[in-house]
């Protein structure tokens, strides 16, 4: 039978399966399952409903101090001040952090790193949130992304705190994902429009390619038919195409060749201005970690963010052999000969940074 001091045993039992879900049910359904176990008859439906209840807030206050375990003054400070209005929008600083930045390009990209900077200026550490159920840490980030800083201000001092935690650990990884995604798909349109001027410029060149193999048959049918015939060659060249018409081919044929691959480092070279808004503002707002076998592109970035960092003025003595891949490199290397200008080393490192 259950009696007034099963409510403290019980309550005691259900905390770590609240701490797990959220899920109401799914805890009357163990509470069910452990009072059966325990050969105790369940109370009434008022009694198990305080129950339940009573666990989903004690777990909300553990998980709440846990989070908020050891936050300095100058921590708590900051978390205020996402819940103040951003300058210049209707929005109050963590609303504004949560806003989409816009088309990919190098507006988006530096307004999203401006986002971070705000919200990476409370020093939070993500291991802050380890031990925390995530669904959990899910339903705190609903709430923080829902609830405007009005409702948020509401709130009891231990949950707004434990909400602005969740919501601006939560926010800064989906921006650090939306910087990286952004950057990807930036450099990746700037290579897509050159691989597609390539292609514009293939099919304007169709017919004349097509009329130089024409003239390469003709001359080919015409020195086969000479070898077979024992006749003089030159004077089947003459006689077939000519010799200032078969040199003025050549010459045509040698401006329209195109290589088998695409040419990375070409494509780069037409569009370095971007490259380098892009990289200065990408490495000096995320810090890369790569496994062994992307150790050369990491020492890549690392090389850049160095030049970034010091204006430009520090560059390695052999930048070719540190960054990667080697064509890119190598173009580097003879663009640095033609004038002082250090542009192409950053072809190959936001090269090498997206394809990591």
């Amino acid at each position: 039978m259950y009696a007034p001091g099963h409510g403290r045993e019980m309550l005691a039992w259900l905390l770590p399966v609240a701490l797990a879900t959220t899920n109401a049910l799914a805890i009357s359904a163990a509470l069910m399952d452990e009072l059966r176990r325990r050969r105790i008859v369940a109370p009434g439906p008022s009694v198990l409903e305080r129950l339940v209840a009573a666990s989903l807030v004690l777990a909300e206050r553990h998980v709440a101090g846990q989070l908020t375990r050891n936050l300095t003054s100058i921590q708590t400070e900051a978390l205020d001040l996402l819940l103040t209005s951003q300058e210049g929008t209707p929005w109050s600083v963590l609303a504004w952090t949560r806003q989409p930045p816009g088309a990919p390009g190098h507006k988006a990209l530096a307004r999203i790193v401006e986002q971070l900077v705000h919200l990476r200026a409370v020093g939070l550490d993500p291991a802050r949130a380890d031990g925390v159920h995530p669904a959990r840490l899910r339903k705190l980030a609903r709430e923080g992304g829902r609830y405007t800083a009005q409702h948020l201000r509401a709130l009891s001092l231990l949950r707004r705190r434990a909400t602005l935690v969740v919501t601006a650990l939560d926010t800064t990884a989906r921006l650090t994902d939306d910087g990286v995604g952004l950057f990807d798909r930036a450099v990746g349109r700037l290579f897509r429009r050159a691989e597609a001027r390539e292609e514009g410029t293939l099919i304007r060149d169709a017919r004349a390619i097509n009329d130089k193999v024409r003239l390469l048959v003709r001359l080919g049918g015409a020195l086969i038919a000479a070898r077979q015939g024992d006749a003089d060659l030159d004077g089947a060249v003459a006689d077939s195409v000519g010799w200032e018409r078969l040199a003025a081919s050549v010459a045509d044929a040698e401006r329209l060749a195109r290589p088998d691959k695409v040419d990375l480092p070409t494509l780069a070279a037409r569009a370095w201005p971007v490259l380098h808004r892009l990289g200065s503002v990408f490495l000096g707002a995320f810090q890369l970690r790569a496994v062994p076998a992307a150790a050369a592109t990491l020492r890549a970035a690392d090389l850049l963010r160095v030049a970034y960092d010091s204006g430009g003025r520090r560059w390695p003595r052999s930048p070719a052999d540190q960054l990667p891949p080697p064509g890119l490199a190598r173009r580097g290397a003879g663009r640095r000969r033609q004038g002082p200008r250090r542009a192409p080393p950053h072809l190959g490192g936001c090269h090498a940074a997206r394809a990591a």
